[in-house]
């Protein structure tokens, strides 16, 4: 089963994904906030984690570092309603580098 956490601070976004990802057969946490992310980063392992990039508390950049930094083969989604270039060349970034 693929362990998978979603963070958006939009109830209805996160309801949404728990509902498709739990029927393709994810097992699902949610979370509104940058805060319960560490958290259950820090309790488990996740094989996705989906990450809004504004959140009331934190960035989702950050909820990105901190995912791989606990495991690189974490993948990590950041999804936003407010994209730029320059968000999405610092999430590139923030990916560690394989070699």
């Amino acid at each position: 089963m693929v362990r998978t956490l979603v963070i958006d601070d939009d109830i209805g976004v996160c309801k949404s994904l728990e509902s498709f990802l739990t029927k393709e057969g994810h097992e699902v946490t949610t979370g509104h906030r940058g805060d319960t992310a560490f958290a259950r980063i820090a309790e488990k392992d996740f094989d996705i984690v989906i990450t809004d990039l504004r959140l009331p508390d934190a960035s989702g950049l950050d909820i990105l570092a901190c995912a791989k930094n606990k495991n690189a083969s974490t993948q990590v989604i950041v999804i936003t309603g407010f994209a730029t270039i320059e968000t999405a060349v610092e999430a590139i970034k923030r990916e560690p580098m394989t070699t």
